[in-house]
Formats: C-alpha cells, structure tokens, sequence
C-alpha cells in the first residue's frame, strides 16, 4: 500500500485501463473500411476490447456488402 499524503492507496485493487475502457462504454476509434472491392473511407465506431474483435464488429456492420474488411485504429 501507498501513502499520498493523507490518502492511502491499495495497488492492488487499481483497475487496469481496459477494464476503465469497458467501464465507461468502450472507446471511440476510426476505422478504414473496405468493401466491394473499394476503399470506403474512415467510420468511427465504439470498441470495447481487442483490436481483432473491434475489426470484426467494423466488417459485421458492412457485412450485407461482398468482402467486407476493416481495420481499426486501437492502441495506433
């Protein structure tokens, strides 16, 4: 345990900043999105956890166009 002033901190029981991220809904990231066989530009979506599955949550809304891909920019 820490002492910062009159204030005592257990290190222990910090929350890690992903969890944070989840706790207040996720984080607002661009994400380049590809489909048709075209560029489509830059979207923003909500994240709430890996790079992999941001992308994947990207491609799934353009899922009804042919070969949807995405990347977003988590951790960029």
């Amino acid at each position: 345990m820490k002492k910062l002033g009159k204030l005592n901190i257990n290190v222990e029981k910090l929350i890690k900043s992903e969890d944070l991220q989840k706790l207040r809904g996720g984080q607002q990231v661009d994400c380049a999105i590809y489909y048709d066989g075209h560029y489509q530009g830059v979207r923003q979506f909500l994240c709430y956890d890996s790079q992999e599955q941001c992308d994947q949550l990207c491609a799934s809304a353009y899922s009804n166009h042919q070969n949807p891909w995405c990347f977003c920019n988590i951790g960029y």
